[in-house]
């Protein structure tokens, strides 16, 4: 079998700054490209490649397969290379991890420096790709919470490779890059103090590498401007005036999303192909209102992680359960659609699409 080492060359399509999964298939003389399943039930090898926050090993523009590659972080598990002196250093780590009836070895692995940065366990029985992501997510997650929480450091993964070992093809998490760009000349907006609380909140979002978190100050944006609406309608009833009337509640089509795509985002060019507008519409939104999507999804979703990052009581959603961030990652990409549009309108004059790449 072939061995790619890097996606470097492959155009990463889809919004800026939101997570997707690449698949990788290769062709042999017994399976032509495209004949050959993408994934099936059988045994699955899972690498989690640990990263310290803000120093990630493989640059956005240019992810990267992990199999021969270790990452970093903050927790040692092994002494440098250049300083073994003995046959008995500790050369990696092995956790047998006992989860829903079976043993899976789980396989830490240290960089040159001793520290761990790679992960990585290669007996995962699955269904598919997402099922076998998801169990050893599940099995792992709570030892680095573990180990967070009771010495005081950060543990996060860069990026999760899942290899189906029955077909031989690959699954890689990765994030489309931030495209650079340019501020518009010429004289400068006023901003408003109200404005700049939104933007504030919109720039943590942007900033966040964690999905609940963004999740939740795009949310915030939302939730916050309808509240704002309401006031202000109660204001123009108060004077006997005739409150703001909205229109831009439309039933989510490929159309409208397209369309939205082209005011919100007129500097990016080419984002009508398949993937963007399926990133964007997930099949639980189409033909459905913002407003519906926000009653039947979003607010379910922001309830769940606000009653378990900041209410008492039962803790429904944690970042230890994969299920509840592929749920918020699907959602936040029409969710910060979504905010720039009502942004778009509440404050024409200090949002301003103008900016060139």
């Amino acid at each position: 079998m072939s061995v790619i080492s890097s996606i470097e060359k492959l155009q990463i399509r889809g919004l800026p700054g939101e997570e997707q999964k690449m698949l990788v298939i290769f062709a042999t003389h017994e399976h032509p490209l495209g004949s050959r399943p993408i994934s099936l039930p059988g045994q699955f090898k899972v690498q989690f490649l640990l990263a310290r926050p803000s120093r990630l090993l493989f640059p956005e523009e240019a992810p990267s397969f992990v199999t021969n590659v270790v990452g970093d972080s903050h927790l040692g598990i092994g002494a440098p290379k250049p300083g073994k002196e003995h046959t008995d250093d500790i050369t990696g780590m092995v956790l047998d991890i006992h989860f829903e009836g079976r043993v899976h070895r789980f396989k830490c692995i240290p960089n040159e420096k001793g520290y761990m940065g790679k992960i990585q366990v290669d007996d995962i029985v699955a269904k598919d790709y997402a099922d076998a992501e998801s169990i050893a997510y599940r099995a792992l997650s709570p030892f680095l919470s573990a180990w967070s929480v009771t010495m005081d450091i950060p543990l996060m993964f860069e990026t999760i490779q899942v290899t189906d070992l029955t077909t031989h093809t690959d699954m890689l998490r990765v994030r489309a890059p931030h495209i650079a760009m340019k501020p518009a000349g010429g004289v400068g907006t006023f901003l408003s103090d109200e404005f700049c609380q939104y933007a504030s909140l919109y720039r943590e979002g942007m900033n966040a590498n964690t999905p609940l978190y963004r999740f939740l100050c795009f949310y915030k944006i939302v939730e916050s401007l309808y509240i704002r609406r309401s006031d202000k309608a109660k204001e123009a009833k108060s004077r006997g005036e005739e409150p703001r009337k909205y229109n831009e509640d439309v039933p989510l089509t490929v159309d409208a999303v397209k369309g939205l795509i082209s005011m919100l985002y007129p500097w990016r060019q080419g984002w009508d192909d398949d993937f963007t507008i399926d990133q964007l519409l997930p099949s639980d939104a189409h033909g459905k209102r913002f407003r519906k999507i926000r009653e039947q999804e979003l607010k379910p979703l922001r309830d769940r992680i606000a009653h378990a990052l900041m209410h008492s009581g039962r803790i429904e959603t944690v970042a230890d359960r994969l299920e509840d961030i592929n749920a918020v990652t699907k959602w936040l990409p029409i969710l910060r659609v979504w905010v720039r549009l009502l942004l778009r309108i509440e404050f024409p004059g200090e949002f301003q699409t103008r900016p060139i790449m």
